[in-house]
């Protein structure tokens, strides 16, 4: 299995077993002074006396043993302190890469419209070499260079910096045409008042209007959803680890229960499936790219509103704690749910979800699972949370081995299984922090499983029952 697993915001290396190494370390520190300390007053208790016919060296044996331990204890102490050191100047390197690439996306997002609008021929020409030298880079394989951990950073990037690429529009446009203030002024006092000119969720509510603008309404469609029963009752063992709560989340196989609910004494656990329907036309499938698009923009889904009548229809009662996992649109879907005031969410977990720059309430953990090779997850850009409830857990998953042929390999739900697994194996206190809340809910008893079919309600949206026509 390639890639080193890192937990951490912005980690590049994980520093998460030094600091658990360390902390050991300091441990040995305290209790092997202790030992030499407890050594020397048992000396001093025994009164041996010097020279002795029976024992002439034993008092130097004595103080040569103390003298050894004190050794022990100091090195322990050094050893503790450069891992110490060591995990902080890579959280330095770490976060100072991030702000250069950060600072290089903005200058080239601000530079690209101006130089559209003043020289297009170098712009285009320059964007052309960066294109083909990617391309070049991954052997003139498109998959491949999807896949590429180059071109999923420059999407996090540009994706962070798209807010300056509008104003940097707006700016240009004005240059070229001073007519055009009257139409970009609402750009421009936006971007005073709020330091941004359109967030990944404007822009994604502003596709849903343009989407639905040119379809008729009929384009990423959102519409009440109803669930249907396909099994329930059947016990089910408590999950043991990261790696068993992936195994439990639905595949993408269509015609199969899109969630899974399990009840345990101390509350429940709710698993999502990915998007099940790419088509942008809304049809009967709620998780689907309406969905998709709804959850970026920061709004209700077809996806949610199904995991929230799933746990209904399962006996959910308010103010039982939930943990919510889930892969891709899943991810966000279990992050979602925790909005829903209803729902006493007090943990998600996302495998390949682009939830990065998603709201949460205070108390609520994340983990979000994210391969630096998957481009879907950065689709969030490279948002860095700085408080403790958001746990990323990156890994390269091709690091070092071939891609295998296909739209982004990286982002297959079998690919986040192997990296649970890992998390399961990792140090980490921040992943068994989240283990726990999960253990609390499900015990050491056995639970009752069910799994639940969602569908659009055709009638509430005229659309036709196999596909989203009126």
């Amino acid at each position: 299995m390639s890639g080193e697993l890192t937990v951490g915001v912005g980690a590049t290396v994980s520093t998460g077993g030094m600091l658990v190494e360390a902390q050991r370390l300091a441990q040995a520190e305290l209790e092997t002074r202790d030992r030499a300390e407890r050594l020397a007053r048992q000396v001093d208790a025994w009164g041996v006396p010097t020279p002795r016919p029976a024992l002439p060296d034993a008092q130097d044996a004595f103080d040569a043993c103390a003298r050894r331990l004190e050794d022990v204890a100091a090195s322990c102490g050094r050893l503790a302190w450069q891992l110490r050191m060591t995990a902080a100047g890579y959280a330095l390197a770490d976060e100072a890469a991030a702000l250069l690439a950060e600072h290089a996306a903005r200058l080239v997002t601000w530079l690209a419209p101006i130089g559209l609008h003043f020289a297009p021929g170098p712009t285009l020409t320059a964007a052309g070499v960066l294109g083909f030298g990617m391309w070049a880079r991954s052997g003139f394989d498109v998959d491949r260079m999807l896949a590429s951990r180059e071109f999923v950073s420059l999407v996090r990037n540009a994706v962070d910096s798209a807010d300056d690429a509008v104003l940097a529009a707006a700016i240009a446009t004005i240059a070229a045409a001073p007519t055009a203030l009257g139409f970009v002024a609402p750009t421009l006092v936006k971007f005073a008042r709020t330091g941004t000119a359109g967030a990944a969720g404007s822009n994604a509510a502003a596709l849903q209007r343009v989407a639905a603008a040119a379809t008729g309404g009929a384009a990423l469609r959102e519409t009440p959803v109803r669930v249907q029963s396909a099994s329930t009752g059947a016990l089910t063992s408590a999950p043991g680890g990261y790696a068993q709560l992936a195994q439990r989340i639905p595949d993408g196989a269509p015609g199969t229960p899109q969630v899974r609910v399990e009840q345990y004494d101390g509350g429940w656990l709710v698993y999502l499936a990915g998007t099940r329907d790419f088509n942008p036309v809304t049809g009967i499938e709620p998780f689907d790219a309406a969905s998709d698009v709804a959850m970026i923009a920061g709004e209700s889904s077809g996806l949610e509103r199904a995991a929230a009548a799933a746990l209904e229809e399962a006996g959910y009662r308010s103010g039982e704690p939930i943990v919510a996992v889930g892969h891709s649109a899943g991810g966000m879907g279990a992050v979602r749910l925790a909005q829903h005031p209803e729902l006493d969410v007090v943990a998600a977990i996302s495998f390949g979800g682009a939830v990065a720059d998603m709201e949460r309430p205070e108390g609520v953990q994340v983990v979000s699972v994210e391969h630096r090779d998957d481009l879907v997850p950065a689709l969030a850009g490279n948002a860095r949370p700085q408080d403790a409830g958001f746990i990323p857990v990156r890994r390269e998953v091709f690091d070092g081995v071939d891609v295998p042929e296909g739209p982004v390999p990286a982002h297959q739900l079998v690919r986040y299984r192997e990296t649970a697994e890992l998390m399961d194996a990792s140090p980490e206190p921040s992943l068994a922090r989240v283990l726990a809340v999960v253990d609390g809910i499900t015990g050491e008893g056995r639970g009752a499983a069910s799994t639940w079919t969602a569908e659009r309600i055709p009638d509430a949206a005229g659309l036709s029952p196999a596909r989203g026509g009126r």
